[in-house]
């Protein structure tokens, strides 16, 4: 699920197309969107309190990155913005929407980092649609800020941002910094305070810019500019300082290491109280965290990252097995201390059950517990298949999912106790009972299976189903022991029998 990254670059690793770098109260997040094919993936990793990087991974396509102290807030394309937190070393999350029928355009913390805001742009999918939102210009775009599990509007942005300028923006309580970029070199700087937008102070660049980023130290600081070119083929990233009236500062450079990624959406600034973080993606494959005052002087040394940007699969611990495998021979041991061994005769008007009639059976028994648990975790089933692009991705997100790991386990559990319960009342399920099929003892096929047998076969069936290795040797067993017996069955000393067909012998095995 989580795991450490191996610390090479293997040969013909996924191409990184974008990555940030996002301030906590003990460290930094670093995220880095990647592309396999037409798949696209987040590599995103922490720094915990002892200086080390713990990663994971997460499927989709970012549309923005944001973060507060305590939480790394990944938004995708299809309105969903999923909150991250690493309390206690363990990386949860925890799924919002953006508002509805808004696109999100950017998503940034406060200056205080403990509030999240958003800019979204109205896009109906239905242009005539008679809701209450309906009454808004389709391309209005409106700040929001994210109160108590919900999103509240803040401001309407002026009307002179259009869908096609880059957008940046510093909230905070007192008022809202707006940067607009109109084309390569023209920027225009807007104040929302009390209710109202000033400005706006426009200024030009003497340089074409293909990326900025804005922040303040604090909140009584000047805004700081950020902006990023490409020369010579590389990046080169210049600060800069806006006063209130639009004065802009000359431009100090912040060095880039040689070998970086050759353009700029492979670089990413975040400005803290007192530095600014830099962080760019090596050419190979490597991220490199450097820190800088805002006069431009290095702080420490830059941090070159040991990760690769590619998580090794996940593995299910071998302790895991290991306790399941010793589970079974204990429930081996026990049901063979009270049942012998021995191969048995069965009577005349019992045949041992078809495997087709056992796996519909089967099938009709998991129906109900399977429903049930869908119903009860629904909403969180939808949000994973409304953000998985396949559904190989959604196999995988549902497995990294702790709520939907529950609801596994949940299901497992809830299928075995159903099993069990109706065989004790009926020596059947009501899928069995659906096809004359019945549970016996394999000493005596002629006698219903005592109730430790039913307790030890379906306790067994439970482990097999949760560990996929067991699950295999629980279909091997069934078709190459004589007696047609899963494993539980041979723990527990039972048999699964059926009517013998009218005018046949009985299979004598």
């Amino acid at each position: 699920m989580f795991g450490a990254a191996s610390s090479s670059v293997a040969a013909g690793s996924p191409e990184p197309t974008a990555v940030w770098v996002q301030p906590t109260r003990t460290g930094q997040w670093l995220v880095v969107q990647q592309k396999d094919g037409d798949s696209h993936f987040l590599h995103a990793g922490y720094q915990t309190a002892q200086a080390r990087w713990q990663w994971f991974q997460v499927n989709g396509q970012a549309q923005a990155v944001g973060s507060t102290l305590e939480y790394l807030y990944l938004a995708f394309q299809d309105g969903f913005v999923y909150r991250y937190s690493s309390e206690k070393g363990r990386v949860s999350k925890y799924a919002v929407r953006v508002p509805e029928e808004y696109r999100l355009r950017a998503l940034t913390g406060g200056i205080d980092r403990k509030r999240l805001y958003a800019i979204g742009q109205y896009s109906p999918k239905q242009p005539d649609t008679q809701s209450a939102a309906a009454t808004s210009p389709a391309g209005r775009q409106v700040i929001f800020e994210y109160v108590r599990g919900e999103w509240q509007a803040l401001a309407d942005l002026p009307e002179m941002v259009e869908e096609t300028d880059a957008v940046s923006f510093v909230p905070d309580v007192r008022q809202i910094d707006l940067l607009i970029q109109k084309g390569t070199r023209r920027f225009a700087h807007w104040v929302f305070r009390n209710g109202a937008w000033s400005g706006p102070n426009r200024f030009e660049l003497d340089e074409a810019v293909g990326r900025h980023w804005l922040g303040v130290s604090s909140a009584a600081s000047p805004l700081y500019l950020a902006a990023c070119r490409q020369t010579d083929g590389a990046a080169r990233l210049d600060l800069y300082s806006i006063g209130e009236q639009g004065d802009v500062s000359d431009p100090v450079a912040l060095p880039v290491r040689d070998g970086a990624a050759d353009h700029c959406e492979l670089l990413d600034v975040a400005f803290t109280a007192s530095h600014l973080e830099l962080v760019q993606l090596l050419a190979g494959g490597e991220a490199r965290l450097a820190r800088y005052d805002y006069a431009g002087q290095a702080v420490g040394e830059p941090e070159e990252l040991p990760a690769s940007l590619r998580t090794e699969p996940a593995r299910e611990p071998e302790i895991t097995n290991l306790v399941i495998l010793v589970l079974l021979a204990f429930l081996f041991f026990l049901a063979r201390a009270f049942h012998p061994a021995r191969t048995p005769e069965l009577p005349s008007d019992v045949a041992l059950a078809e495997y087709w009639r056992r796996t519909l059976a089967a099938v009709i028994d998991f129906l109900p517990v399977s429903l049930a648990v869908s119903l009860i975790w629904y909403d969180r089933f939808n949000e994973l298949y409304l953000q998985a692009g396949s559904f190989s991705q959604l196999v995988e997100q549902s497995a990294q999912d702790s709520r939907l790991v529950f609801a596994s386990l949940a299901t497992v559990i809830g299928y075995g106790l159903y099993c069990m319960i109706t065989e004790l009342i009926w020596s059947a399920t009501p899928g069995k009972l659906l096809f004359g099929l019945r549970v016996r003892s394999a000493r005596d096929p002629a006698s219903p299976a005592s109730v430790l047998q039913i307790v030890v076969r379906n306790v067994a069936k439970a482990l097999e189903l949760y560990s996929p290795p067991l699950f295999v040797v629980m279909l091997m067993t069934l078709f190459l022991t004589s007696l047609r017996q899963r494993t539980g069955d041979l723990l527990a000393g039972t048999i699964v029998v059926q009517p013998a067909p009218t005018g046949e012998a009985p299979p004598h095995e």
